[in-house]
């Protein structure tokens, strides 16, 4: 399916996307939506270079339009489906930018109606990756990272990357984020580290 049959397919879920960012009344509501837009866009592109699998490109898309739906929902609505789904989870500020990723599987289901855990899956594990992830897995975790909006040197060399080779960009942006949290010595979630120790072997000389 083309680019423009997936917008015009998916029009309704972007319009709940919308919907539900402007209505945080957060400051950069719409910069965020266009965000996950672009997102989707990148998704389906760099399903379609590496994977060439219809059903993967149209997962991709639909992940990348809704990876960041729980981006602006509150401390107490994370606290209520982790109570309500008796989840062994402890909100900890100083991770905060993980949650609207580790729980939106619950709140996806609730909100959205959508069910696949294939999707889900990538959407749980678009802020810090994880170990081993599965195509679609890396297709979000790197295409919240490449997307086309994002500005900066770093940004256009993972684009390279990406180009070339998922592994290879999934390492490289592990790489830089730790690097950017341990330059503002912001806490670090276990995950990032699982991540970034599982991928370093594609960032190594004789992997290049």
């Amino acid at each position: 399916m083309e680019l423009y049959e997936l917008e015009c397919k998916y029009n309704e879920i972007k319009k709940k996307v919308y919907d539900k960012l402007k209505s945080t009344g957060h400051p950069n509501w719409q910069k965020r939506y266009n965000h996950s837009l672009s997102v989707g866009k990148k998704a389906y592109e760099l399903s379609k270079l590496h994977y060439q699998d219809e059903i993967l490109s149209e997962k991709a898309y639909l992940a990348g339009i809704i990876h960041d739906y729980c981006k602006y929902d509150t401390v107490e609505k994370y606290n209520e489906i982790i109570k309500k789904y008796n989840l062994n989870i402890k909100y900890d500020i100083r991770v905060k930018s993980i949650y609207h990723g580790i729980l939106a599987p619950y709140i996806i289901k609730e909100e959205l109606n959508i069910n696949d855990e294939e999707i889900l899956k990538a959407i749980e594990c678009h802020v810090t990756g994880k170990e081993n992830m599965s195509p679609l897995e890396k297709l979000i975790y790197v295409s919240d990272y490449v997307e086309d909006l994002r500005i900066g040197e770093t940004y256009e060399t993972s684009r390279e990357i990406a180009l070339q080779s998922l592994d290879r960009c999934v390492a490289y942006n592990s790489c830089s984020i730790l690097s950017y949290l341990l330059e503002k010595k912001y806490a670090i979630f276990s995950g990032s580290l699982d991540t970034y120790n599982y991928y370093l072997k594609y960032l190594e000389p004789e992997n290049n």
